[in-house]
């Protein structure tokens, strides 16, 4: 190991420590306690070779120097005070030593058991007498997800279970007892399983609780074996106990086991019958042959058959007949009988009436409103009852004479001739509907079902047959599907698509006009084939509203374009509703589509008829507009002098300040654009040009907007809260009647919140919303609003001196960037104005310092 450690060790340290270990034993006289601190850090720091090295060489140096015969190679001290020196460095290496040995033992111990823990088949931990974890394995972690230390192990807990457990083990902690429950514990996927917990204590040797040792077991699939045995063994007496016979069990010391309805028969309780006690309710002529046969059955262990009459609870006698078969018990030292007792009263006694029932029998064959007959095996008819005869006009002789195949109709014969023909060959059975000539020489239709009748053997000894004259039903069903047909007719001229589905949504009827108009054929459209007739941008919605009218069996209504057999979109109104039967479950869905393209057309034609009014009532009423106009350029041409005037004056201080002077210029030069830039929108708005749209970031429109307000000394002090989301893409607009809108909005918020008693605040948020779009609020906390909508017409105003068109303008600037305007009262006070645009199809994402 020595070795080890000088290849581990580098060369230049192990001379280092030889040199200081050398230092101290010179010094050792005076400082050397020095030299054992020194010792003990290396067999910390490094081990106990190094310690060992530094040690010898401590000791010869100050050996050395202690008997050195020069007095200058000697600091001070004699033999004695050097020999204790190097006595306390080695009797500290030698308890430093021992002392990482014994630490290291049990670092290794602890591992060791963390080892054992770790790799118990089974969730194993250790707690406090509190029930507190202090230390899991790797299963219990794994198990849960994570590790619950101390007591949050009680989250695991399935809530109908910890209340008790932590109950049982409350109990078992202050008795000093070994804890054991069964309870659920939660999975990391959130699946309760059933554990069988157990805990032994840990004591000090006082008897004193330090530490609980448990272990968790998974009992899940005991726990459903011993449900399910459970639920068999309660069928299964259910089934003893309901099942409609008398059921008993017997052994060789008599009857062991009799089900409730021996009870209910013979008005006893169940010990009553065990043993012998049965006996006394045998009808006494049978009861020496009763107890014969069970003796034979017990002696030979053979099955058991006999009648016997048995008392009821009213005294009478009713005759049973009793089978019992013998089975080995669980044991499989002895045999016990199950035997079964049925009532068999009636059957006796129905004896000397079965002739009379023979007769009925044969009134019920004759006069039965169906033909019967019965044929021998070489096909000859042997029997025909009455209504046979009276529908062919002929007796069984005659048929069996001259025979029966002439009556076939023509059309029928062939298939006939081949199903008798099989039944006479494979005696095999048919059942088919054709057409019999009657007596009165018109064909009727029949439904006729012949099957092979066989003996014990499975021999075939005669056919018997039933035919059921279907005429009148026949007519039905023609005349049925004469309707269906002209049904069809009708709904295929029906100038509208007509659809219907089954209840899992699948295509199970389109009519012509519906196909014409796709260009598709049923089986196309079928299942969700019609899907691909809609359009691209709206088969997501449709698809998913169509499924959701079918999950929650609501009306479904829609409005989306259907793809026409040319490739042309056309917009349809969709409705469907569902049929129910009975018991309100839904058979069918019935649908229809409307064509309403002309119609989304005139609402196309009557949105853009309403901006032009708009335009033009914003033309109408340039006077008044001139007012405003004025106001919007006063704010930029007062920047503009205000700033001429400071380069002025710093041009003419002495010396004249440049720098400031040529800031001055640069915000005037800035203004005067931005009045150009309104100049150019006012003669766009009263010339019409269409608008000239670009990419603008939000955040520079709105802290621009907020510039412009804050220009007037009057709305400077008002405080402005501004929350813009930090991922706001670029939007595409004509920028200037942007920030137009938003300085309106943001002056109306202003003056609406003066003369309140509460202090001015005003809220500007921007977010990206719905993946598309983006949202500004600006929310003030004046008096509200009175009304929401009528606001947004023109000439119609809140303030006194207001002309009434600002909002109106707004919102038709809006809606030219096809976006919303709109506004809603706070939940508390004040007024919230929304405005929402189109981001685009796509983000622009660019990189920039300030956004």
């Amino acid at each position: 190991m020595n070795t080890s450690r000088l290849k581990m060790r580098p060369f230049g340290e192990l001379l280092l420590i030889m040199l200081l270990a050398a230092t101290l034993g010179w010094f050792v006289q005076a400082i050397g306690i020095v030299a054992v601190l020194f010792i003990v850090v290396l067999v910390k720091r490094f081990g106990k070779f190094e310690a060992q090295l530094a040690a010898t060489t401590f000791t010869v140096v100050s050996a050395l120097c202690a008997l050195a015969p020069h007095p200058q190679f000697k600091v001070g001290g004699g033999l004695l005070e050097t020999g204790l020196c190097i006595a306390s460095v080695w009797i500290t290496i030698a308890v430093a030593s021992n002392r990482n040995s014994d630490e290291e033992a049990i670092r290794r111990s602890e591992k060791e058991l963390r080892e054992v823990m770790d790799t118990i088949p089974a969730m194993v931990c250790i707690a406090l007498p509190d029930g507190s974890v202090v230390s899991l394995n790797r299963r219990w972690i794994e198990y849960v997800g994570r590790s619950p230390i101390g007591l949050n192990w009680q989250a695991a807990v399935h809530p109908d279970d910890l209340e008790q457990h932590f109950e049982a083990f409350r109990k078992c902690s202050t008795a000093g007892m070994p804890f054991e429950d069964e309870v659920r514990l939660r999975r990391a996927d959130g699946e309760f399983r059933w554990f069988v917990v157990a805990a032994e204590p840990f004591r000090d040797k006082q008897g004193r609780i330090l530490k609980w040792y448990g272990i968790g077991t998974d009992i899940e699939d005991r726990k459903r074996a011993e449900e399910a045995l459970q639920v068999a063994e309660h069928e299964a007496r259910e089934l003893l106990e309901r099942v409609p016979a008398m059921i008993s069990l017997r052994t060789v010391e008599g009857i062991a086991y009799t089900n409730q309805r021996i009870h209910n028969y013979v008005g006893v309780e169940q010990q009553e019958l065990h043993g012998g006690g049965w006996q006394k309710y045998i009808h006494p002529d049978d009861q020496k042959r009763a107890l014969a046969n069970q003796a034979q059955s017990t002696e030979q262990i053979e099955p058991m058959d006999h009648l016997f009459r048995l008392r009821g609870a009213d005294g009478a006698y009713r005759w049973f007949r009793t089978i019992a078969e013998p089975y080995p018990s669980v044991d499989g030292r002895s045999y016990c009988w199950y035997g079964v007792a049925t009532d068999i009263d009636e059957l006796y006694r129905s004896r000397e009436l079965l002739r009379e029932r023979e007769l009925q029998l044969n009134l019920l064959t004759e006069n039965l409103p169906a033909v019967l007959f019965k044929a021998a095996p070489d096909g000859a008819i042997v029997y025909i009852n009455q209504k046979g005869i009276e529908y062919s006009g002929r007796a069984a002789e005659d048929l069996e004479q001259t025979g029966w195949t002439d009556m076939i109709h023509p059309d029928d014969f062939e298939e006939t001739s081949n199903h008798w023909n099989r039944l006479l060959t494979e005696s095999v059975g048919y059942d088919t509907v054709n057409r019999f000539m009657c007596a009165d020489g018109q064909y009727r239709w029949f439904h006729t079902s012949v099957a092979p009748y066989r003996d014990d053997t499975g021999k075939t000894i005669a056919f018997h047959g039933i035919m059921l004259d279907t005429t009148t039903q026949k007519a039905a069903e023609r005349a049925l599907q004469q309707s269906d047909h002209q049904m069809q007719r009708m709904m295929d001229a029906v100038p509208s698509s007509l659809y219907s589905t089954g209840p899992d949504g699948k295509y199970t009827f389109v009519n012509k006009k519906a196909r014409d108009y796709l260009g598709m054929t049923l089986d196309q459209i079928q299942g969700w084939g019609w899907v691909e007739a809609t359009h691209p941008e709206e088969q997501e919605y449709v698809v998913k509203e169509f499924k959701k009218a079918l999950g929650t069996g609501s009306s479904y209504i829609n409005e989306h374009r259907i793809r026409r057999a040319d490739g042309v979109y056309r917009w349809h109104l969709s409705r469907a509703e569902p049929l129910r039967d009975e018991d309100e479950q839904i058979v069918q869905w019935f649908g229809v589509a409307i064509d309403i393209d002309e119609r989304k057309r005139a609402e196309d034609h009557l949105r853009e008829t309403r901006v032009k009014l708009a335009r033009a009532s914003r033309i109408a009423t340039v006077a008044e507009l001139s007012a405003s106009i004025a106001h919007e350029l006063n704010q930029p041409l007062t920047a503009v002098m205000a700033n001429g005037q400071a380069a002025r004056r710093w041009l003419s201080n002495s010396p004249p300040n440049f720098s400031e002077a040529l800031t001055s210029i640069e915000r005037l030069l800035r203004d005067g654009g931005v009045a150009d830039e309104r100049m150019k929108h006012i003669r766009a708005l009263f010339k019409q040009q269409p608008l000239r749209k670009k990419h603008a970031w939000p955040s520079q429109i709105i802290r621009e907007a907020i510039r412009f307000v804050h220009e007037d000394a009057k709305r400077d002090g008002i405080p402005i809260d501004v929350q813009i989301a930090g991922d706001l893409p670029p939007i595409v607009v004509e920028q200037i009647q942007i920030q137009e809108v938003l300085i309106n909005l943001i002056s109306n918020g202003i003056e609406a919140m003066e003369g309140n008693a509460r202090p001015p605040h005003l809220i500007i948020k921007a977010a990206f919303v719905n993946e598309s779009d983006l949202l500004v609020e600006v929310i003030d906390n004046g008096p509200g609003l009175k009304d929401t909508q009528s606001i947004f017409d023109a000439f119609v105003t809140t303030k006194e001196k207001g002309m009434g068109i600002g909002l109106a303008v707004s919102r038709s600037i809006i809606e030219a960037h096809d976006g919303q305007l709109w506004a809603e009262n706070n939940p508390d006070y004040g007024a919230k104005f929304s405005v929402k645009l189109p981001c685009g199809a796509r983000r622009v994402h660019v990189l920039r310092a300030d956004k």
